[in-house]
């Protein structure tokens, strides 16, 4: 997975709460859109490139999208999870590269969080995508 996929798909995965979301319920909505848990390093990264753009904020060990961050998910609308994220990647190529800091999010964390979203049974119903009839989520049919 590139770096660009990467943030695509923890960008997207914050983006499906209206509140701030815990580090689980961001791993739950990861495993929906794309059929696998992020690996810290790639939390990390796509937490501390989307926080370095603006698009992402942390408070209290929640993520949540900011207002540039919402403009972003909004003026994308299609009903294929893929061709969101296809928008969603080529949106997030043309921001500029910069230096950023990894987030602080350790393995431990990672871990806590996992097997307490394994504990609840992937409650993917609560995922927007799930709703919308016709959803295509299929890793086979292409990784974000």
């Amino acid at each position: 997975m590139t770096e660009k996929q990467i943030y695509t798909w923890i960008f997207l995965s914050v983006s499906e709460f209206q509140q701030p979301a815990s580090l689980q319920e961001v791993i739950a909505v990861a495993d929906f859109i794309n059929h696998a848990i992020p690996v810290p390093k790639e939390l990390q990264k796509g937490f501390g490139w989307l926080r370095a753009q603006g698009l992402v904020r942390k408070e209290r060990e929640k993520y949540s999208l900011t207002e540039t961050g919402i403009a972003l998910r909004t003026s994308i609308s299609f009903s294929s999870i893929h061709k969101i994220c296809d928008m969603l990647a080529i949106k997030l190529a043309q921001l500029p590269e910069i230096d950023f800091q990894p987030d602080d999010i350790t393995e431990a964390e990672v871990t806590a969080a996992y097997k307490s979203y394994r504990k609840m049974g992937k409650a993917k119903k609560s995922c927007k995508f799930a709703k919308k009839k016709g959803s295509e989520l299929s890793r086979n049919e292409k990784e974000i």
